[in-house]
């Protein structure tokens, strides 16, 4: 009897317990700053990011919590911070305390395009202070100068190239036909069709007209690399297209600055090739081309400028393999 009681009893508080036992609340994590929030908050308590997901606050794609800026519009996603230099932002900061850029970015004035970077993410243009100081030192870059001077002989190998593939198109000169010669010719064909039994008219031969003056052969352009043949040319353009990659990975910033000072000096150094290809950013964290280190969602993890050839340059004079 005793046991039948003492099972019911604790069959009784184990009921009781159930009823009383309250469900622990779920905690959820800010991707942004780490900062513990409830289910229901909206905003971040501690850096004010938008919850709910990982999405841009800006425009609404998805995104991941690791990624600075938006993929899709370029927007910073790290509220807590300045997206040009790095410094602490609280949510009521229109301008860095540190740099004075504004939270709300810059619109590029050559392409119009909003960034949060201090070039332009999609021209490379400078936006502001540090980036034009950036710029400066680069232009006294050695490395740099040694870059921008194979760039410009890539582009000359381009136009000697295009200049001896016109010249192997030219179809060849004959000879011109004299006054005296037509005479014999006309001579020659009504002979020929007096033996046929034709009656042989009277040769006429017109007056030649008189001869307009020759055009001047157009002047050869002056290079200042001497090549001769077309393989020759296309063998150099290999040669410079491997030193213009070594000068492109020559060029590293140093090892304390900043990432976002790091960013700027790749940005500063981007060598423009008007042809016959293009200098590109790519990136460690997913080896995409980008026109700059700004594209990039994950621009901490660095990457090199490469150079990419025109896809033409491989068709038109079978170039570099």
């Amino acid at each position: 009897m005793q046991k039948e009681q003492h099972a019911q009893e604790e069959s009784r508080q184990v009921q009781a317990s159930k009823k009383t036992e309250t469900k622990p609340e779920t905690s959820f994590k800010c991707s942004n700053c780490g900062t513990t929030h409830g289910a229901n908050d909206r905003f971040c308590p501690e850096c004010g990011m938008r919850l709910g997901g990982n999405t841009c606050s800006h425009c609404g794609a998805a995104t991941q919590p690791e990624w600075e800026i938006c993929p899709g519009c370029g927007g910073n996603l790290c509220v807590g911070s300045c997206s040009f230099c790095g410094g602490t932002m609280t949510p009521s900061d229109a301008f860095c305390p540190e740099c004075g850029n504004p939270r709300a970015g810059i619109v590029c004035g050559n392409c119009n395009t909003l960034n949060f970077r201090s070039f332009c993410r999609k021209c490379n243009s400078p936006l502001n202070g540090a980036a034009e100081e950036a710029l400066a030192l680069a232009r006294n870059d050695p490395k740099v100068q040694k870059a921008v001077a194979i760039a410009r002989e890539l582009e000359e190998l381009d136009e000697i190239l295009a200049v001896l593939a016109e010249q192997e198109e030219e179809p060849p000169v004959l000879p011109e036909i004299t006054h005296e010669n037509q005479e014999l010719q006309t001579l020659y064909k009504g002979l020929l069709d007096a033996f046929r039994g034709r009656e042989m008219p009277i040769p006429t031969v017109e007056a030649p007209e008189p001869e307009s003056p020759a055009e001047p052969p157009k002047p050869k352009p002056k290079f200042s690399i001497e090549i001769a043949t077309k393989e020759e040319a296309m063998q150099k353009y290999k040669e410079k297209m491997v030193e213009m990659q070594q000068a492109l990975s020559d060029m590293l910033p140093d090892a304390g600055l900043t990432p976002q000072m790091q960013r700027d000096f790749y940005c500063a150094r981007k060598v423009e090739v008007r042809r016959p290809g293009r200098v590109y950013w790519e990136c460690t964290a997913y080896g995409c081309l980008h026109d700059s280190p700004g594209e990039c969602s994950k621009p901490w993890k660095g990457g090199v400028w490469k150079y990419v050839p025109d896809e033409d340059i491989e068709i038109t004079y079978g170039g570099p393999s």
